[in-house]
């Protein structure tokens, strides 16, 4: 399964390589974040890594709307085992962006996507999670 995970980041890495920078309305950007866990955590997970790759599209008739996807792939090992604990996510949703002045845009959003968490070898259970939230 990683060299398929793998493949896949490389693929979506070479999008941004070919994807036209010049369109109106879309961005795309990539985030990349340390796992740190804490509390109980602690004792059993190494620190890990997490990339998230997100587009926003604008709407040419709504220019406040827009509509957001996401995919993300976080790992992070067990210290017990030298297991890998790994998740898939895909999302999207729609949202409201305003820019009262020039240097500041407010979002307001609602997302909804699947998740999927892999341990070693074997393939955990799928689930939806809603999301929404406020980004300044």
């Amino acid at each position: 399964y990683k060299k398929v995970i793998l493949c896949v980041i490389v693929f979506l890495f070479s999008l941004l390589s070919i994807f036209p920078q010049g369109i109106d309305n879309f961005s795309l950007s990539l985030n990349p974040a340390a796992l740190i866990p804490i509390g109980d955590t602690s004792a059993h997970y190494t620190i890990g890594g997490s990339a998230l790759l997100s587009g926003e599209y604008k709407l040419p008739f709504a220019p406040v709307l827009f509509l957001a996807g996401q995919l993300g792939y976080s790992i992070s090992s067990n210290i017990l085992t030298n297991t890998n604990l790994s998740l898939v996510s895909l999302g999207g949703g729609t949202g409201l962006s305003i820019s009262p002045i020039s240097k500041l845009n407010l979002k307001i959003f609602a997302s909804g996507g699947y998740y999927l968490g892999i341990y070693g070898e074997s393939f955990g259970h799928r689930y939806t999670r809603p999301a929404n939230g406020l980004w300044l």
